[in-house]
């Protein structure tokens, strides 16, 4: 739809505009006119039309009703019937109390007369109808009600709308009006006049408000006691704030309401002098009729109206967009012949001649431009071709350049495919001389544990002498304690023999002594024979140990010797391995400074390969340039043959 709507011409979419601007303030000015009128209406019908009609219906019911009441107020404070009913109400008196009332019914003119008297505790019901007098007592099962609840009222009087069988079919209201005298708890007479009511029935069943609005009489309770046949509403307690309505009695009160999808006002006034409310049931389409007829109407001018407008407008819009369309015709004029020198002319001096200055100013700007346009394409264009035969002659340079770079190029890759031989050589040497310095290291170690071992058997064998020394002293000192067992022995053989001679002397009595001494002597013979076989021994060990002794000083010499050489050896190797560290040291620096050698011959080579391919891109660059330079001749030429085709430059 915007797509559309930007399709338009100005001239269209100005009337367009301006039509639905008309329309859319027509309809809002119904619209308000409408509302404005209608609640002006339904203001008017709740303040003033119906309250009056209302008000006026009312007092009509009441100057009907009014001498029902007065004359039902004289009936029950008659001073005759009054001392009648004092005097006990004798039946003697019936007769004059029929001519009474037939009286008392041609003077007020109503259709029925009844008094209620309360005599000595009894209530009986007297009812004048038709020249005949009809008497019952008053009980509270017999549908006499209305007595006892009027009674219970304590009011002086009220209506009631009712039929039974002394009227028959036709609405009677019958006033019931107490005496001032009262008998007792209860009032010496209730009574009043029965008025047909058929007149008012009907009058109200006919009164017609406006076309359709109904009338109907609701009492205290808000149900409806005379109805139209037309009527809708059930009751006063359909209303919205009914209980609040009936409760306190209002003069005046509307509401609108929906029964059965119809809307109704309904306006209910309250009739004190009838104890009624007058009700009125009106529809509001019908209220709403003439605002309705009135918008038709409305709608029908304002249709007209817009019509007429938008006819008028659009010569006045042709008039408004003529300019413009001059505008748009010299602009697409300039632009089909690209003439610079034509310039726009317009009799308009508001906006759109400012416009038309402005496209001017422009177009002299463009020329402007576009002339210095055409002579920088010139001075382009002879530049371009100088500078195409600069690029020219860096392109041939470039080239030999490039071809320098690739000899060079390629001899230091020669170069440093020969440092990386002697970088590795030098390595190779490197590691073995590392190798050898290992070996050194691992053979002085050996050489220091073997120093480390033979001092420590030195020592170990200076221990064993000692041990051997002290080894043949205690040899030596058993052979002494052994030569002072074999003495003891020898006196303990002594003894034993001296003893046996001893028990033989003695007799039968030594004879148990001569057996131990026989024992002791067997014993120093056996002791005697182990001493000289340890002794034996003893003397073995000894040689032993000597011999032992001898070969152990011998091998302690021969133990200072070796340890003496080692010693020497260790010193010259110790010396040999410093040479040899020094000349480890050289060969790693020599490898050191090789690697170095090849590492910055590498990087050269790097460079120079770089180097290179930075001149192949010099080359490939002067060859673009050179291309760039021949198609910017080639723009320049077409830009100026672009710029020939505007005129009046």
């Amino acid at each position: 739809m915007l797509n559309i709507w930007n399709r338009l011409a100005i001239r269209s979419r100005l009337y367009i505009a301006l039509a639905l601007l008309l329309s859319a303030t027509l309809i809002i000015a119904l619209s308000i006119q409408t509302h404005l009128y209608q609640t002006s209406r339904l203001q008017d019908v709740f303040a003033r039309e119906l309250p009056a009609q209302l008000d006026a219906l009312g007092n009509d019911i009441a100057l009907r009703i009014e001498p029902g009441i007065t004359g039902s107020s004289m009936l029950v404070n008659s001073t005759y019937l009054q001392n009648w009913v004092r005097a006990g109400a004798p039946v003697s008196e019936h007769g004059a109390i029929t001519a009474y009332l037939s009286a008392m019914h041609e003077r007020l003119g109503a259709d029925n007369l009844f008094i209620t008297p309360h005599i000595n505790g009894q209530t009986y019901f007297y009812l004048y109808d038709q020249g005949e007098l009809i008497v019952r007592e008053v009980l509270t099962d017999s549908g006499d009600d209305w007595y006892f609840n009027f009674v219970g009222s304590g009011q002086t009087y009220e209506l009631n709308l009712n039929t039974d069988e002394f009227t028959g079919d036709s609405l009677f209201i019958f006033v019931n009006y107490s005496s001032q005298v009262r008998s007792g708890q209860n009032p010496l007479i209730v009574g009043g006049v029965g008025m047909n009511m058929d007149q008012l029935t009907s009058m109200l069943q006919d009164y017609r408000i406006g076309e359709t609005g109904r009338v109907m009489l609701a009492n205290r309770q808000g149900e409806i006691e005379v109805r139209s046949a037309t009527g809708i509403l059930p009751s006063l307690s359909a209303l919205p704030d009914a209980q609040d309505i009936l409760a306190a009695e209002r003069r005046f009160e509307v509401r609108e309401i929906t029964i059965g999808g119809e809307e109704l006002l309904i306006g209910s006034l309250w009739l004190p002098s009838i104890q009624r409310f007058i009700v009125a049931e009106i529809e509001r389409r019908e209220i709403m009729a003439p605002i309705r007829q009135l918008l038709h109407i409305s709608l029908i001018v304002g249709a007209v109206l817009l019509l007429v407008c938008t006819a008028v407008l659009w010569p006045v819009v042709h008039n408004l967009s003529q300019p413009i369309v001059q505008l748009q015709r010299q602009v697409r004029h300039i632009t089909a012949n690209l003439d610079l020198g034509e310039r726009v002319q317009l009799r308009d001096k508001a906006e759109l001649g400012d416009l038309a200055d402005h496209i001017n100013s422009l177009i002299d700007r463009i020329a402007g431009a576009i002339s210095e346009v055409n002579v920088t394409a010139e001075n382009t264009s002879a530049a371009s071709t100088q500078l195409t035969g600069y690029a020219t002659d860096v392109s041939h340079s470039a080239q030999e350049q490039q071809s320098s770079l690739e000899s060079v190029s390629a001899s230091m890759e020669e170069i440093t495919g020969q440092v990386r031989e002697v970088a590795d050589l030098a390595h190779n040497v490197s590691d073995h001389s590392e190798q050898g310095r290992a070996q050194l290291q691992q053979a002085t170690d050996h050489l220091e544990a073997s120093v480390q071992k033979i001092t420590a058997l030195e020592t170990s064998l200076q221990k064993n002498e000692q041990d051997l020394a002290r080894l043949k002293t205690t040899t030596d000192n058993i052979v002494q304690v052994i030569d002072v067992i074999r003495g003891i022995s020898e006196q303990t053989n002594l003894l034993a023999l001296n003893a046996a001679i001893e028990a033989a002397r003695a007799g039968e009595h030594g004879r148990g002594f001569a057996v131990v001494a026989d024992e002791v002597r067997t014993l120093s013979s056996r002791t005697h024979d182990s001493t000289n076989d340890i002794q034996a021994m003893i003397l073995q060990l000894t040689g032993a140990v000597d011999e032992v002794y001898a070969r152990m000083q011998e091998s302690a010499r021969h133990g200072e010797d070796g340890l003496s050489s080692v010693v020497e050896t260790q010193s010259l190797l110790s010396k040999m391995a410093s040479g040899l560290a020094s000349i480890f040291d050289l060969n790693r620096q020599i490898a050191s400074g090789t690697q170095e050698q090849s590492t910055a011959v590498s990087e050269i080579s790097h460079h120079m390969t770089l180097l290179n391919d930075h001149g192949r891109r010099t080359r490939d660059l002067c060859e673009q340039t050179d291309t760039a330079t021949r198609n910017i001749n080639k723009e320049v030429e077409k830009l100026r043959a672009n710029v020939g085709v505007f005129q009046g430059i």
